[in-house]
């Protein structure tokens, strides 16, 4: 048996001849990893899937059967547990409770419903599964294919919604991160949009910081381009303003974020800029800390290098 656990093992076995088949044939495999206490192959060291794949030969002929096979990671209680798996893609719990558990991986080339975002997918949908009773904010890091999507962006399918959860780009190791607060499924993308806020916004984080101050008896203008995949300016359909609560008055996070408001922008076509009011005690916004998301379609678009936040104070 050649290669070893990063690369593989192959080996090859010659049936005597001759052999006569009759359709439709079973054959069943049965790997014995030690025999006569000579090492054949080595289990792998990190959980995750790999696939045992076989190719039957009959002259010219060539028939591949491919098995993938799901090793468990080991989940214990405790705080900050980190789970790795092959491939460069890792979990991170901020508390695993009781006697812990186990956690798998699975992935697909095909979308989980309601399909693709507006998003060019790296390749594959992930998605996590546990045992044990664990609490989120979570970290996911995955990996990406730099010659695929030089700009890679991790998305998190919340309630029917394709989420940007990026927080950080490993560009030397290739792979994105992010935080969520529970699971579902996972993808890695290029992002087929990207917000340009105007200067009113801009100037306002420059001067009072991420997030700024919003009295509460003020209006904000919320004024956007949105450029494309190509760096062009683009006027999608169905582009939403949402304004969801991440922290209470006193700065303390949210468990889960909430939804206080969606407001649809017009466009001004002469400029490709979409422009929306937010009436800040019309809208009923308590004293908090909120992020400002653009959604086109069933995805928020990307924000770099964060997301814009206000934090609604007294007047």
């Amino acid at each position: 048996v050649d290669g070893d656990v990063l690369t593989g093992h192959t080996f090859q076995v010659n049936t005597p001849q001759p052999v006569t088949f009759t359709s439709p044939l079973t054959t069943i495999f049965n790997f014995s990893r030690v025999v006569q206490d000579v090492s054949l192959f080595t289990l792998p060291t990190l959980a995750g899937e790999y696939i045992f794949e076989v190719e039957f030969h009959k002259g010219v002929e060539v028939v591949t059967k491919s098995y993938t096979v799901n090793f468990p990671a080991t989940t214990p209680s405790g705080i900050n547990v980190t789970n790795n798996f092959n491939g460069g893609i890792s979990v991170n719990f901020d508390r695993v409770l009781g006697t812990g558990g186990e956690t798998t991986i699975t992935s697909s080339t095909t979308a989980p419903a309601p399909g693709t975002g507006e998003f060019q997918v790296d390749g594959l949908y992930y998605d996590f599964n546990t045992t044990a009773n664990i609490k989120c904010p979570c970290t996911i890091t995955l990996p990406y294919n730099p010659d695929v999507t030089p700009t890679p962006r991790i998305y998190h399918l919340e309630d029917g919604v394709w989420t940007d959860v990026t927080t950080y780009v490993d560009t030397t190791n290739h792979t994105v991160t992010g935080v969520v607060s529970s699971f579902s499924f996972f993808a890695v993308g290029e992002p087929n949009y990207s917000v340009l806020w105007n200067k009113a916004i801009t100037k306002l984080i420059e001067l009072k910081g991420n997030p700024f101050p919003l009295e509460e008896d003020k209006d904000l203008g919320i004024k956007f381009n949105l450029e494309d995949s190509d760096d062009q300016l683009a006027t999608p359909e169905n582009v939403t303003v949402e304004i969801w609560q991440i922290a209470d008055s006193a700065g303390n996070p949210l468990e889960e974020a909430i939804k206080a408001v969606t407001l649809i922008p017009e466009i001004n076509q002469t400029l490709q800029r979409f422009q929306t009011k937010l009436d800040v005690e019309e809208a009923g916004l308590v004293l908090g800390t909120y992020d400002i998301i653009v959604m086109v379609e069933n995805t928020t678009a990307t924000q770099t290098p964060s997301t814009a936040s206000f934090t609604v104070v007294e007047d």
